[in-house]
């Protein structure tokens, strides 16, 4: 790949194809690139994608229904974990989604606990 072909969709979706990539972890506003450049003609250079997880920021909707449409058979998976630690926390499997509203970030991975506090830093019930 070029100097800065991370950056480049078309250069990403060659990469895919031409070493098997497997799985592949976007910020949703690359993800959003990436989809925007795709056609029906490009799925099957993702044949052998298996993964796309997708962290860092949340989830723009329409960019989930735009890749769903090329029916591709990737599973998409919505990734949370605080960046300062650089973990993942948990997951949303996005083939869940109904297709409206926000898009959860999901359940904790496994040997993972969650607590979700609200605005005044008091913890919220399940």
């Amino acid at each position: 790949m070029e100097r800065g072909g991370e950056k480049d969709p078309q250069q990403i979706l060659t990469k895919i194809a031409s070493d098997y990539i497997t799985h592949i972890n976007f910020v949703p506003s690359m993800f959003n690139a990436f989809v925007d450049i795709l056609t029906p003609g490009d799925t099957g250079k993702l044949s052998g994608l298996k993964y796309i997880f997708l962290a860092g920021e949340p989830v723009l909707p329409e960019s989930i229904k735009k890749f769903e449409r090329l029916e591709s058979g990737v599973i998409l998976e919505n990734i949370y974990g605080p960046t300062e630690a650089a973990v993942y926390a948990s997951k949303f499997p996005l083939g869940q989604w109904a297709g409206n509203g926000s898009i959860p970030i999901g359940k904790p991975l496994g040997n993972v606990k969650l607590y979700i506090l609200d605005r005044g830093g008091d913890l919220q019930p399940r």
